[in-house]
């Protein structure tokens, strides 16, 4: 049976260190941070910007998620 990541306080990640140095790509947030601003790409999916950071809004298990993507 696979293991879930390890959690974080409201993100999933390969490692706590990423979160003092930013979220690393891959990650998976349950909340977006206030600041984040939404944009569109053209593949008609949501993603959303904050500050240098993007995040893809998708599903995971039926839970909506965000994940941390590269900016377009």
């Amino acid at each position: 049976m696979p293991v879930p990541p390890p959690y974080y306080g409201g993100y999933y990640g390969p490692s706590s260190g990423s979160v003092a140095a930013g979220i690393a790509i891959g990650a998976m947030l349950t909340v977006l941070p206030a600041t984040a601003i939404a944009i569109s790409n053209s593949a008609n999916q949501t993603i959303y910007r904050d500050g240098g950071q993007c995040f893809l809004e998708t599903y995971d298990g039926g839970a909506k998620v965000y994940k941390a993507i590269p900016c377009p």
